[in-house]
């Protein structure tokens, strides 16, 4: 007997998870979320996983898994296009409801204006949410004790908003989205709690918040109780960084200089939006304070000619922008100094060419060359401080004959004192030991 396929349309047909109902994806995933919630080791309890301290044991492989029923989730969303376009909305919305918006914060940090677009689209994210997408993480020594690294993490709040982490991570296009859709450009911000260093460890917030490589050695011994920075979005747009990884913690050198003029573009777009001048509140610490700070030499420019700045602008301590260059010097190698050599001396004369006071002293008696004295990277400023008429008093004199400097760099301030016809130099003839001219 002859056998027959069966006909097209005898066939069952196969389904598979599109045909499902869009109400069962969905109380799917409603499952997800719920059984993690109830089920992760009994402690999660409708946590977000910022809002937790989670523990590991690193011998034994273990890894955070907070985020894995999101990273679960996502995973199905990329699946096709179909769940994509079912799951991606609700993902957006929980983020908001238990996860303090942490879509709209990662991706200002990262710069993925599309998350930002969707986080409030979809999501209906709050521009102006405070930040707990960072943390804090370190580990037990006793426990070391035991043969056992345990190891944990904890969320860090921060008053820092979307508009700030953009600025500070140098994404103008974000910084103007946000702008354009509701973000507080007078909003300041403040260190989180749980940040100020601890052991060996120093959280990647101090970075933030401090303006200058001496501002950074203050906070660092600082506790809880230290006073509100206030800092707004100006003040990070014009740092311009990075969160500097823990295991660079004591590279100490907190801003470089930009060389992109990315930093002039957000400081546009912030001051006609409206922001205050005054980019921290702590210590009135002035935006050209900071352009002088960081040898940002176009942004300087753009304060002083385009909008009138004072360039012996003061801060609460009395510290003018030429203390400010100052400041940012401390750690500096000599190798990075002759790197950054051209920076200085254009900002320097820059500065004095707009009547900027170089022998302006502040509050602590300190003059720029007092401070240009104490360090060694800062020879060169010196020595063009000397030059074009600084008081050489009875401080400069002193630190002076102190024993921090080499007998290279002594020549050099001699020189730049005296000039080549000068009295006898004590330490002999070196014309090679002379400071470079400027001006």
């Amino acid at each position: 007997m002859q056998k027959h396929a069966p006909s097209p349309g005898s066939q069952r047909s196969r389904l598979t998870l599109l045909d499902l109902p869009v109400c069962v994806i969905l109380m799917i995933v409603d499952e997800v979320f719920e059984h993690y919630f109830d089920d992760y080791e009994g402690y999660i309890t409708k946590k977000s996983g910022y809002d937790m301290v989670e523990d590991i044991d690193t011998l034994r492989g273990d890894t955070y898994r907070a985020f894995d029923h999101w990273k679960d989730l996502s995973r199905m969303a990329a699946s096709c296009k179909s769940f994509y376009n079912i799951i991606t909305p609700i993902l957006y919305r929980r983020d908001v409801q238990f996860n303090h918006s942490s879509a709209l914060l990662l991706s200002a940090k990262k710069g993925n204006l599309d998350g930002i677009i969707k986080s409030i689209g979809l999501g209906h994210a709050d521009p102006n949410i405070e930040d707990h997408t960072d943390f804090v993480e370190d580990e037990d020594p006793e426990c070391r004790c035991y043969g056992v690294v345990d190891r944990w993490r904890q969320g860090v709040t921060s008053t820092l908003t979307a508009l700030h982490l953009a600025a500070y991570h140098a994404h103008p296009a974000v910084v103007d989205f946000l702008l354009n859709h509701g973000a507080d450009v007078q909003k300041r911000a403040d260190i989180g709690p749980g940040t100020r260093p601890r052991r060996m460890y120093i959280h990647q917030q101090v970075y933030m918040f401090a303006h200058t490589t001496d501002d950074f050695d203050i906070v660092c011994n600082e506790d809880e109780s230290s006073p509100p920075f206030g800092a707004n979005a100006l003040f990070f747009a014009l740092k311009a960084g990075r969160y500097l990884p823990i295991s660079r913690c004591w590279e100490r050198h907190v801003v470089q200089t930009d060389t992109k003029g990315i930093r002039l573009q957000m400081a546009k777009q912030l001051i006609q939006s409206g922001t205050s001048l005054i980019t921290r509140s702590r210590g009135e610490i002035h935006a050209l304070h900071q352009a002088c700070a960081y040898l940002d030499l176009d942004v300087a420019e753009f304060l002083v000619e385009e909008l009138g700045i004072d360039p012996n602008v003061r801060d609460s301590d009395g510290n003018s922008p030429l203390h400010f260059m100052l400041m940012n010097l401390g750690d500096w190698s000599l190798k990075k100094a002759q790197r950054e050599w051209e920076h200085m001396h254009a900002m320097f004369w820059f500065l004095v060419g707009k009547g900027a006071d170089i022998n302006a002293e502040n509050y602590a008696g300190e003059k720029p060359l007092h401070l240009s004295l104490y360090r060694k990277s800062s020879i060169d400023l010196a020595c063009l401080l000397i030059e074009r008429g600084a008081e050489f008093d009875a401080e400069a004199n002193s630190i002076y004959e102190g024993d921090h400097f080499s007998e290279a760099d002594q020549r050099r301030i001699y020189a730049a004192f005296w000039g080549e016809d000068g009295q006898v130099d004590p330490f002999g003839a070196d014309p090679d030991a002379t400071c470079s001219q400027g001006g």
